[in-house]
């Protein structure tokens, strides 16, 4: 269908930390979900400055346990993982943590 319907991703030390305070996220996504016993997966990754490409980004994962049982897909609830503050990241010499997926 055409509608559309908002995902809410908590809010992180990656956010408060970036030119925006946190009122506005950085984030890039080029997963497609996945489903995994019974729960809808998607990973993305959290920029620093709101770009693709961007140093020291942290990757995320959202998921939510009841989407597909939901007539309302509006009604589903989501949660952020990992729990906590930071995301996942690895270091490399080039710091990109980019396109992550499931």
């Amino acid at each position: 269908g055409r509608d559309r319907y908002d995902i809410p991703v908590r809010r992180t030390s990656i956010d408060r930390e970036n030119p925006w305070k946190g009122s506005t996220m950085g984030a890039f996504h080029c997963d497609k979900p996945s489903v995994i016993g019974g729960s809808v997966y998607f990973a993305f990754q959290k920029t620093k400055e709101g770009g693709g490409e961007t140093p020291e980004s942290e990757v995320f994962f959202m998921r939510s346990k009841d989407l597909l049982s939901k007539d309302d897909p509006g009604e589903a609830t989501w949660e952020t993982l990992p729990k906590g503050d930071v995301g996942l990241f690895w270091k490399s010499r080039l710091r990109l943590r980019e396109e992550p997926h499931i």
